[in-house]
């Protein structure tokens, strides 16, 4: 399953999207207005990100591994 946010209500999205996997921690998501890149990353690691830096250049967000509806981070926060 594959769940979209919008305006701050989550929406589970039934049809299939094409999703390539890189390895066990990453995928490529092809939407139909868009295509994203997932990856897992240790709490270590996420913490050690310039996330001002990266906002200049990238849409993103982070959320959760176990509840993953739940952002720590997107563009309105």
């Amino acid at each position: 399953m594959h769940s979209i946010n919008i305006d701050n209500e989550f929406y589970t999205e039934y049809f299939p999207i094409p999703v390539f996997t890189i390895d066990e921690y990453t995928d490529i998501d092809m939407n139909f207005d868009s295509i994203s890149i997932e990856t897992t990353v240790s709490r270590k690691a996420s913490l050690s990100v310039d996330y001002e830096e990266l906002a200049k250049k990238y849409k993103f967000e982070v959320y959760g591994v176990e509840n993953y509806l739940e952002d720590y981070y997107n563009e309105n926060l």
